[in-house]
């Protein structure tokens, strides 16, 4: 019987098992929700339902994961404070209320004449 190596594939909503020769080459897999397997090379049939048929079993036998504890559940964000509240905090209140005591203040553009005979100067009628 072959040497075969097993990988798992979990993508795009399938969970498979691809049985592989030495070189890479797929020969089989199986589908770990409903125990199909298929197999893509006719002459390691036998070596392909063997190797995959002890992996399902394997994968049924794992226990499943339970609930998270609550230390888990509140390490994912952290806790908010008062600051993050953006009623009372609209964004940028902050930078504003700091450049206004350390600066002199935002830069303001200068705008010449808003007039047309200002933008037509240069034009050859």
């Amino acid at each position: 019987m072959v040497e075969l190596t097993v990988t798992r594939w979990k993508r795009h909503g399938r969970d498979r098992l691809y049985a592989n020769l030495p070189d890479g080459t797929a020969v089989g897999w199986a589908d770990c929700k409903t125990g199909r397997i298929t197999v893509l090379l006719r002459q390691y049939e036998e070596a392909v339902i063997a190797t995959l048929q002890r992996h399902l079993v394997s994968l049924e036998h794992t226990p499943a994961r339970g609930p998270m504890s609550p230390s888990q559940a509140s390490g994912l964000l952290p806790p908010l404070r008062a600051d993050d509240d953006h009623a009372e905090n609209p964004p940028g209140k902050v930078l504003q209320e700091r450049l206004a005591t350390e600066s002199a203040g935002l830069p303001t553009r200068a705008v010449g004449p808003a007039s047309p005979a200002s933008r037509c100067r240069g034009l050859v009628a």
